[in-house]
């Protein structure tokens, strides 16, 4: 059973680390999806509940799993308390997360703004926009007197972090298509080079 605990520890570690690499570099959520516009997707509200209680709590489970087994079995508790030990410390792990994720998806909802006000309004990135529709960043405009952050992607060239940009349409839920607000991003970029 040590070896299972190990496993299961370093197995969850590993994946978490990995995953909040992930998400503060390259603005990656590994419970995403495909929506049917092909954009890269992840507040569709009917699934999800189903969606937090899914691959970020299963890691969980198994990283505090594995941690509470190594430590109960080095503390010499036997055999089957152990295992309760474990089965309780990965089941608090599953809620407590699972709870946290739906508290961060309300606190994402937009409320009762209408997207279709964000077109033509100019705002600023917030998570850099990859090129010609290959992935999402995000960017922050304001809609009816709100401040708010969408996810955006971009038929041109990439936008950066910081960048403005302007709202040239809607896609999905809440994914706005925004454009790089000036002539083009490489006259910016030999503008500062000059200067």
């Amino acid at each position: 059973m040590a070896t299972l605990y190990l496993v299961c520890a370093v197995t969850g570690g590993a994946i978490l680390l990995l995953q909040t690499i992930l998400m503060v570099v390259g603005g990656f959520d590994t419970d995403g999806h495909f929506d049917t516009d092909g954009h890269f997707d992840t507040d569709t509200s009917a699934d999800i509940a189903f969606k937090v209680l899914s691959f970020k709590t299963v890691v969980a489970f198994l990283a505090f799993f594995g941690l509470a087994g190594m430590w109960a079995d080095s503390a010499g508790v036997g055999a089957g308390r152990t295992l309760l030990l474990s089965l309780g410390a990965g089941s608090v792990a599953v809620f407590v997360v699972g709870w946290l994720m739906t508290g961060l998806a309300h606190l994402q909802a937009q409320g009762n703004v209408d997207l279709a006000g964000a077109v033509g309004c100019t705002g600023h990135v917030y998570l850099r926009v990859p090129p010609h529709d290959s992935g999402v960043g995000k960017v922050i405009v304001e809609v009816q007197g709100r401040r708010i952050e969408c996810k955006a992607f971009t038929r041109g060239p990439e936008i950066p972090t910081g960048a403005q940009a302007r709202v040239v349409g809607i896609s999905g839920r809440e994914m706005l298509e925004i454009e790089f607000v000036g002539d083009s991003l490489q006259d910016q970029t030999r503008t500062e080079a000059a200067s």
